[in-house]
């Protein structure tokens, strides 16, 4: 038997009640999870609709914070556990219960980008600012999307020569306008005495 998303993922419907039931082991008040629209409406908890349809898990644990790696060696035995861990998160994002660093690792390496802020537009911090060259070669303080920051670009190679980025190549980032701002102007003045009297400005971009 298997439960199908609205997204069409096919998931195996044993998965999708461990989900609910390792849900409600770790975000209960007073036994169940306030923030799941069903049990607001039946007034009752997981636990208990699960026993009303006679799901156990038996001998099964799930470790819910496995990193790739992991993960992958896992899914080498036969192990449906991904699919838990697909579920439990996707409803952690859903239902926007609290998230730890451990929870985040997971989400970002299970869900695309676009998956996140479909289903939990807040999960990302409040935007960042950077330091941008304009095509008039004037540096200006613009704002950039804050999964930036949380998933920088893997190498100096995705970086682009229109942002400023520091010596290894990731984004630099302000967290106020102000300091954007001054850094964009410091790096305007640097970029016209570099090309004072030469006739050419290049879109030079200095490290930090």
């Amino acid at each position: 038997m298997h439960y199908f998303d609205p997204n069409g993922d096919s998931v195996s419907v044993f998965d999708v009640c461990e989900a609910y039931q390792l849900l409600e082991a770790y975000y209960n008040v007073d036994g169940w999870v306030r923030e799941r629209p069903s049990n607001q409406r039946r007034m009752e908890s997981i636990g208990c609709q699960l026993a009303r349809i006679g799901y156990s898990s038996g001998h099964r644990t799930v470790d819910l914070w496995l990193d790739a790696d992991e993960a992958k060696a896992d899914a080498q035995f036969c192990s449906d556990d991904e699919n838990v861990r697909f579920v439990y998160f996707k409803k952690v994002l859903e239902w926007r219960l609290p998230i730890e660093d451990e929870d985040r690792a997971v989400i970002d390496r299970i869900f695309t980008i676009d998956a996140i802020e479909r289903r939990n537009p807040d999960y990302f911090p409040v935007r960042p600012w950077r330091a941008a060259l304009r095509p008039d070669h004037e540096w200006w303080a613009a704002d950039m999307p804050a999964w930036m920051v949380v998933r920088p670009w893997a190498d100096a190679s995705q970086a682009t020569s229109e942002i400023h980025t520091t010596d290894e190549g990731q984004p630099t980032y302000f967290h106020s306008y102000e300091a954007a701002t001054q850094k964009a102007k410091s790096l305007t003045e640097e970029l016209h005495a570099s090309t004072q009297g030469s006739g050419a400005q290049s879109a030079h971009r200095p490290g930090s």
